[in-house]
Parts: C-alpha cells; sequence; structure tokens
C-alpha cells in the first residue's frame, strides 16, 4: 500500500482511442486494465470525482471527472520511466529512511503523512 496520491483527468484519458471506447462500452475491466498500465493501484481502489482542474493537455481550468487514488508502487512499476519519485520513497522498506528521504525531497516532504 503506498499512499502515494494519484489523480488523472478523464480529459486527457479520453484522448486514448482504447480508454475511450472502454468508457463508451461500460467495460469496467478493460478501464481498470488502462489505468493500471498508467500507474494507478487498482486494488487500493479509486474514486470518480467531478471537480475544477488543469488537465495535463490544456493550460485551461475544466470542470468535469477526474480519476483519483494511488500510485503503483510494484517492482514494474518502479523500473518504468514514468514512477513518481514519491513512489519511489514510498517503496522504501526502512521507514527511517523513507523520512529521511522525504525530507530531502527537492519537491517537499510528501505531504500525505499528514493524514495518517
Amino acid at each position: 500500500m503506498s499512499g502515494v496520491h494519484y489523480a488523472k483527468s478523464f480529459y486527457d484519458l479520453m484522448q486514448n482511442a482504447e480508454f475511450k471506447k472502454a468508457v463508451v462500452e461500460e467495460d469496467k475491466k478493460k478501464m481498470e486494465e488502462l489505468l493500471f498500465s498508467i500507474g494507478f493501484d487498482i486494488s487500493q481502489g479509486y474514486d470518480l470525482v467531478s471537480v475544477l482542474h488543469r488537465p495535463e493537455t490544456t493550460k485551461e481550468p475544466w470542470m468535469g471527472v477526474r480519476v483519483e487514488g494511488f500510485e503503483r508502487t510494484d517492482k514494474a512499476w518502479l523500473d518504468s520511466p514514468y514512477a513518481s519519485l514519491e513512489a519511489h520513497i514510498a517503496a522504501c522498506p526502512d521507514a527511517s529512511k523513507r523520512v529521511h528521504l522525504a525530507m530531502l525531497n527537492p519537491r517537499g516532504a510528501i505531504s500525505s503523512w499528514e493524514d495518517d
């Protein structure tokens, strides 16, 4: 269990023809396979939230659905070039080392610890 928050906009996801087809056909299994392939830890669950946000592929704010969940921390994902620094830190088995790595993170400490 990673605890690294992860979100992707439907605005961006629907640009992918395979994802769009899965949504239109209401194929939840295929949609979850695709979400897993882009880094969502499906086993921890996810939410579809309608919120004003800024998708990655446009600079304009957009009111729409965003998938919110947690990032994968399995070896295959961590070996990919897409895994975040936070996922690498969360995957560290040594709790003390995780704290030090988070403090050294140039983007600041991991905020999810505030919720624990």
